[in-house]
């Protein structure tokens, strides 16, 4: 699944947690600087989103030095910030360096990722997140 299929979802369950991986392919995605959607909020509560890790398949390669970031986008929350390329090399594990942050989504809000000062030119690699209700019935 490529960023181009982001995902929409509704909250798990009561006292459930969900792991969901978004892959993001290069050849599929391309590289340009911007915001991408990833995870979109479709359910009517809100859910607690948290960047578990990243796990590069194949080297993120660029003519510059770009870096990545996970959040609500446009100064929004972070739950990953400048993550740089050489992270990025083939099959390298990534944790956030804002390991534990979470953040909220309402319906309809999005996580992205965002490639910052220089577009990428290779790479493909997997993130993984942890998806909780963030509203529970007593």
């Amino acid at each position: 699944m490529s960023l181009s299929d982001k995902r929409t979802l509704s909250a798990p369950g009561y006292n459930a947690e969900e792991l969901v991986v978004i892959e993001y392919d290069f050849a599929e995605d391309g590289g340009a600087t911007g915001d991408y959607d990833i995870i979109e909020n479709g359910g009517t509560d809100n859910m607690l989103i948290e960047l578990d890790h990243i796990h590069a398949e194949t080297a993120v390669t660029s003519a510059g030095d770009p870096t990545l970031d996970i959040g609500k986008g446009d100064g929004g929350t972070e739950i990953a910030s400048d993550i740089l390329k050489a992270e990025l090399a083939a099959d390298s594990i990534v944790l956030p360096d804002t390991a534990g942050t979470k953040i909220v989504l309402a319906n309809g809000e999005k996580c992205v990722l965002g490639i910052e000062v220089a577009a990428i030119t290779a790479g493909k690699f997997h993130m993984t997140f942890k998806i909780q209700r963030a509203k529970f019935d007593t």
